[in-house]
């Protein structure tokens, strides 16, 4: 029934499970790892689909690539790491746990015929990283016989306590599955004078060797010695069996999973289950069957953080953790009863058998599929040159000819192409002029500051654009003009946002979830630059600082921290171009204090982009002083990037996403005058070398996040959802 209107009709999605029947099975992929999650996964969906091929062949061989597709064979993978044969073109049952994925799998999956996955989280995480496939949602199950016939016979594996709630977490205990956060709410919220045990199951791994000393650090961190007993040992699955059924409640604080297992299985099992309420267990765990853990989003630690270094998934809160625990600790007899009962129910359509139904009726329902599509993309958005959400927006879009721009009436502009189509304005309501064209699209990109029109006219634009079943992408460049009830943003199929503090606002604030993070990019041409270009042939001699004036840049603060510089022959040059029509008090007070400083130059006229570099590279240190505002990301700092000069920086939350960086100075206290004199002082007595190795790696980063990447990501993105929004 979800798949209903999607591609085929009705009728012969009925017809579907016929499809296989009559073909070959040839699976490759993990089998025979004992112990290893996937490993069971594969072979509880290959004891599954036997019934409806003609025979199944299995391997186990990332290197074999003698076995060819044809008409009476299907050839299937599911693995990791996903470095199969090209023959093998469909992923089933797919799973991951982060916000990106590597970039070498991806271009093995774009490949793919398609791909089926675990969850609707999956699903999401894939195309935000522009896998522009047929991505297809099967879910995970379970075998109902396997839980009522096995598990009561080795009471080796019950937990052995006499505490009356036991509380079991089963995991490899890998940085991702969050025992720490468990570990820290258990001993902050019980002692050994309440009632509770927990049990935690694991196996030794290069990921959990320092599990015994984290459970000593957590017990002496609160003074608290509540029971807890780890066990290490590889067990068969009917002891895992015996385990949650001797178990009060199971519990998980991953912070993410591709789907959960585990929890399912629990929830068969009439266990409560306590799981983070993110990722896949929101497949088919809620407030009805659950016990749901808060969370915020987190920069990821996990073992694929070096290579994956903007990533996130979740941190679940400590508070929410304990609050939960207490909650189902102190359910009654006839409440328990009834919540188990009900949350048993609410997950029996989950089998392997429909898994394996799911997964035949994408491989129909593939073969229906449109393969070249070509959706009709546009932008409505600024594009003056004066304008830095303008500015951004060429960059990003690249003026592509192929996209139609929607830009206001009354906005220099120096773009004349057909493809832009003047049509609304700032300051009145010309909402139907501008949907006039809007309508016309496929996928709408819309570019939003409220300095552009109010939020009612963007009310108005997106409930239209998807009462029209159009795919719509906001990108917010600030979020603090948003009205109470942002009830129409839940419609987007992604907020475009820079920062991780923008998702956590908008998540605490509004509980919206559908986000796409995109890290400002880097306006680069890497054909133009390379290590030879990159030069530093004497100390710090001249410093300088540039934006649009505005009294949250920190200019003055900057002027009066120079002023005190005791270092001979520096000079200072301040690029600040203004907006008359905004005032001109800020301007007059840089003005004054600059006034008959003969080492302090200033420029307020506006430099384009070729001449801000060339501008900048003419400096030895490059200044950021920004004080906190209602900006979410800065451009200048990107185009100071481009200079591969040295950079200080404000501890302003706008630089959140360079703080692990080691290749821009900062300093600590935006606030503080003497703070950035300081961090002067000491960025002035570096030796050369240092500054030369800093650009270096500035010039890495560049090439990574550079407009071109950013412009590909996000045209792969708007396909995808295009593409998948009936899968």
């Amino acid at each position: 029934e979800s798949y209903k209107g999607a591609y085929v009709s009705v009728e012969n999605i009925k017809n579907a499970l016929n499809i296989l029947i009559e073909k070959d099975l040839v699976f490759n992929g993990n089998i025979n790892h004992k112990g290893y999650s996937l490993s069971i996964v594969n072979q509880s969906f290959l004891n599954s689909i036997k019934k409806y091929v003609k025979s199944v062949t299995i391997y186990d061989d990332v290197n074999e690539n003698k076995t060819k597709q044809n008409e009476e064979n299907i050839l299937m993978f599911m693995g990791w790491p996903p470095t199969y044969s090209e023959n093998y073109k469909i992923c089933v049952n797919f799973g991951w746990e982060e916000s990106l994925f590597p970039k070498k799998y991806l271009e093995r999956f774009q490949k793919l015929d398609y791909i089926t996955v675990m969850s609707e989280y999956v699903k999401y995480t894939l195309i935000n990283n522009g896998l522009k496939i047929p991505i297809y949602v099967t879910n995970l199950g379970y075998d109902h016989k396997e839980y009522n016939n096995i598990g009561n016979k080795n009471n080796n594996y019950k937990i052995q306590s006499k505490k009356r709630f036991k509380l079991l977490h089963i995991s490899s205990c890998f940085e991702r599955k969050g025992v720490n956060y468990l570990l820290e709410a258990y001993f902050k919220g019980f002692n050994e004078n309440d009632d509770i045990c927990l049990y935690i199951k694991t196996f030794k791994n290069i990921h959990n060797t320092n599990l015994q000393s984290l459970i000593e650090s957590y017990k002496k961190k609160y003074n608290s010695n509540a029971e807890i007993i780890l066990n290490s040992n590889l067990i068969e699955s009917e002891d895992i069996i015996s385990l949650i059924k001797s178990s009060s409640c199971i519990i998980n604080s991953s912070n993410s999973e591709g789907y959960g297992l585990p929890a399912l299985e629990s929830i068969i099992m009439k266990k409560p289950v306590i799981v983070t309420n993110y990722s896949g267990f929101v497949d088919f765990c809620n407030d009805a069957n659950s016990f749901l853990i808060d969370y915020e989003y987190i920069k990821s630690e996990s073992h694929f953080s070096n290579e994956l270094k903007i990533s996130y998934y979740c941190k679940p809160k400590i508070d929410s953790i304990i609050y939960n625990i207490k909650k189902v600790m102190f359910l009654s007899i006839a409440e328990l009863k009834s919540f188990v009962k009900n949350s048993h129910n609410s997950v029996k359509h989950l089998t392997w058998d429909n898994n394996v139904r799911k997964n035949i009726l994408s491989y129909n329902l593939n073969n229906k599929i449109i393969k070249n599509i070509n959706p009709k993309i546009g932008v409505i958005s600024n594009i003056s040159y004066n304008c830095g959400i303008g500015v951004y927006t060429q960059n990003l879009f690249k003026m592509d000819n192929n996209i139609t721009f929607l830009i206001p009436e009354n906005k220099d502009c120096r773009f004349y192409n057909k493809n832009i189509i003047r049509c609304w304005n700032e300051d009145t309501d010309t909402i139907h002029s501008l949907l006039k064209f809007a309508t016309q699209l496929d996928i709408v990109f819309i570019e939003y500051h409220a300095a552009f029109y109010s939020s009612d006219v963007l009310e108005k634009i997106i409930i239209k654009l998807k009462k029209l079943d159009k795919i719509v992408l906001l990108e917010l460049h600030s979020i603090d003009a948003l009205p109470e009830n942002v009830d129409f943003l839940r419609l987007c199929d992604r907020i475009i946002l820079h920062r991780l503090l923008d998702m956590n606002y908008l998540k605490n604030r509004y509980n919206l979830s559908n986000f796409l993070l995109l890290q400002l990019p880097v306006n680069f041409n890497e054909s133009l630059i390379d290590k030879s270009t990159i030069k530093i042939n004497h100390d710090i001699k001249h410093i300088c600082s540039f934006g649009f004036c505005g009294k949250h840049k920190g200019t003055i603060n900057l002027i009066k921290a120079f002023l005190e510089i005791k270092t001979p022959n520096i000079t200072l040059n301040i690029y600040t171009s203004y907006n008359p029509n905004m005032g001109n008090d800020y301007i007059n007070d840089i003005i004054d204090l600059t006034h008959n400083k003969k080492n302090i130059n200033l420029v307020t006229s506006y430099l384009d982009y070729n001449e801000l570099i060339s501008t900048l590279k003419k400096n030895d240190l490059i200044v950021f002083p920004t004080l906190e505002s209602s900006e979410s990301a800065s451009a200048s700092i990107r185009d100071a990037l481009c200079s591969l000069k040295p950079i200080l920086i404000s501890n302003s939350k706008i630089y959140t996403e360079f703080c692990d960086t080691d290749f821009i100075y900062k300093y600590d206290d935006c606030n503080c005058i003497q703070s950035l004199k300081n961090k002067l002082d000491e960025v002035l007595s570096y030796k050369k070398e240092i500054h030369l190795n800093n650009c270096f790696k500035m010039l890495e980063y560049c090439k990574i996040h550079s407009f071109d990447k950013a412009n590909d990501l996000i045209k792969n993105i708007a396909t995808s959802l295009y593409f998948n929004k009936n899968t």
